[in-house]
């Protein structure tokens, strides 16, 4: 019996031919098959926010559609579509880069920059801007001192920097081509008090060391007290001193030290107090505290000595003329060449040489003081009788000239044209605060010594 499988769809009207039903019954397991491939691989599509979906084969159970609604791939986990390739090389651009030279003898601005191989085109513009520009900074490096300088990927200068001090900052900065500008950056200066005291056993200056005192505070302080105190003859065992100064920081690093604010010292039971203070007209000095300047008509001392050789006396041995005869001033035993200061303010009433004297200066203060200068080696350059000279300024040199046997210097001081001792002769006292001022300064010294009294914590301490 033979057996021949014949679908339904095969006697249709539309497969009047053997030929047709074959090639669709082909085409129909075709398809199946492809249904049932497509079922059991995995798809994926994307929702509405860009998120990929996993969808699972056998979708038609309950499990397999849980997973389809909660399965859900992370973003980072994606590719980008336009990812670079592994083997892609991205160029290394050279960032500007800070270079520190230090100055050697001879060196120049310009000079320096050539050793980092700047061109020549660059050098000769920034030296056209320098010559055109020149400022205290550019003009005064100096050996040891370092610049920097900041060039970019391409070796073209970009900033020059030169430190001139703790808190200052000089730029050279290249702003456009053949174009650069001057700029200086500051830093503030903080001011903080500090205390010092202390009790004189050997040298003052040794006493000032130990306080923690700079030589510039020690020369300050003998320079306030000058006129009162001679450091050299006058100091004794047991003096004291105290003060307040200012110490300078600039970002918490201490750079150096300020003004005195104010001082006290006790020169054999001698008690001398002196205030800084700045007028409503600018004027700074020190004063007493009743408001007089501690700078006097007259030094005490004219020059810086080593000792004194003779004082004065009414009836010395002269070491020449071996006879006994007034010595009418003070020999102080100096180095030759050592500078001579006018006592006072005063005019120059004889210059020259003069006997015993030899080369001899004599200054007229007003009608009633007068001072002389003798032995002198030399005179100051265009001093030159009626001159008028101030208070300090340099009239003349230690020398031996006339009957010396010695380098030093004669000095002698007169009043009413009566010679007195210049060692313990009483001096004027100069013009005190102008009355507008007085008030004002009155109560700022009393803050000030009272702040002194308030750090005293050692051998001040009120009895």
């Amino acid at each position: 019996m033979r057996f021949d499988y014949q679908p339904a769809l095969a006697n249709t009207r539309i497969l009047k031919t053997s030929r047709q039903r074959k090639l669709f019954l082909l085409a129909s397991f075709g398809m199946v098959g492809c249904l049932i491939i497509i079922s059991s691989l995995v798809h994926t599509i994307t929702n509405y926010n860009g998120q990929i979906i996993t969808l699972y084969p056998k979708i038609g159970s309950s499990s397999n559609l849980k997973a389809l609604t909660e399965v859900v791939i992370k973003p980072e986990s994606i590719e980008p579509v336009n990812k670079p390739s592994p083997n892609k090389i991205e160029p290394i651009v050279p960032a500007p880069s800070w270079h520190t030279i230090k100055i050697q003898a001879g060196d120049t601005l310009i000079s320096l920059l050539q050793k980092l191989s700047i061109s020549s085109i660059q050098l000769r513009d920034l030296n056209n801007f320098i010559k055109a520009n020149l400022t205290k900074a550019v003009a005064n490096i100096k050996t040891g001192q370092s610049v920097g300088v900041l060039l970019d990927e391409r070796n073209n200068l970009k900033t020059i920097k030169l430190v001139i001090a703790k808190n200052k900052t000089v730029f050279i900065d290249q702003v456009g081509p053949r174009n650069y500008k001057i700029h200086q950056e500051e830093k503030p200066i903080i001011k903080k008090l500090n205390f010092a005291t202390n009790k004189i056993i050997g040298s003052f200056f040794s006493a000032a060391q130990e306080a923690g005192l700079d030589d510039t505070l020690i020369m300050e302080m003998a320079d306030i007290f000058g006129w009162d105190i001679d450091f050299v003859m006058d100091i004794r065992p047991n003096d004291k001193f105290r003060l307040l100064y200012e110490d300078k920081y600039v970002d918490n690093e201490k750079i150096g030290t300020g003004h005195i604010l104010v001082a006290e010292f006790i020169n054999q039971k001698q008690i001398y107090q002196a205030v800084r203070y700045t007028d409503a007209q600018g004027r700074t000095g020190y004063y007493s505290p009743q408001g007089y300047s501690m700078n006097k008509t007259f030094l005490r001392n004219p020059v810086k000595f080593t000792r004194i050789g003779s004082k004065f006396s009414t009836n010395r041995h002269h070491p020449i003329l071996h006879r006994f005869r007034a010595h009418k001033g003070v020999d102080y035993v100096a180095p030759s060449g050592t500078p001579v200061k006018a006592a006072g303010d005063g005019k120059v009433v004889l210059i020259g040489r003069k006997g015993g004297y030899g080369n001899v200066v004599e200054l007229m203060h007003g009608n009633k003081y007068s001072t002389l200068y003798a032995h002198l080696s030399n005179f100051a350059q265009k001093l030159t009788r009626d001159s008028f000279v101030k208070q300090g300024q340099v009239i003349g040199y230690v020398g031996r000239t006339g009957l010396a046997t010695g380098d030093h210097l004669h000095y002698e001081f007169r009043v009413d044209g009566v010679h007195r001792d210049p060692l313990t002769v009483q001096l004027p006292k100069s013009m005190p605060l102008p009355s507008k001022y007085r008030a004002k300064f009155l109560s700022h010294a009393q803050q000030m010594l009272s702040l002194l009294d308030e750090n005293d914590m050692s051998i001040f301490t009120k009895k």
